[in-house]
């Protein structure tokens, strides 16, 4: 490759420097290897990815992700974006049909009644890249 091809695959990379221990070096190369990932910098670039993605897709403000009076009692509910998708009587119906729907979103899963202890909340949310045209 000629130094103007060179140069010039270079000029769309950023390149970001990170400095870390010894220890931590050993880590990302052996975890690297044991997923069978080419490189530590693909590693870390999955890594700041999937952190991204994380960040984006944080979870929704309670109010936002209240459930609305017209639900009836005892039913489990899947919202998403703070808008209910399914209703049904276990958490694994209403986040299958969840699923079925909106894949790329985060689901929250609340219990609409009262138990003895607190009711459990689910959160779902994928780590794939979402889908592009390239």
């Amino acid at each position: 490759m000629c130094k103007k091809c060179i140069w010039g695959l270079l000029g769309f990379m950023t390149i970001i420097n990170i400095k870390v221990n010894e220890k931590e070096k050993k880590q990302i190369q052996e975890f690297s290897a044991a997923r069978h990932i080419k490189s530590a910098s693909e590693f870390i670039r999955q890594a700041v990815v999937e952190k991204i993605l994380l960040g984006q897709h944080e979870r929704a403000d309670t109010e936002d992700s209240s459930i609305p009076d017209y639900i009836p009692p005892i039913k489990f509910v899947a919202l998403v974006k703070g808008v209910v998708v399914a209703i049904g009587d276990t958490p694994s119906e209403v986040t299958r049909i969840a699923m079925e729907k909106f894949s790329q979103d985060p689901i929250i899963v609340k219990y609409n009644g009262v138990l003895k202890r607190n009711p459990p909340e689910y959160v779902y949310i994928t780590l794939e890249p979402p889908e592009c045209g390239h």
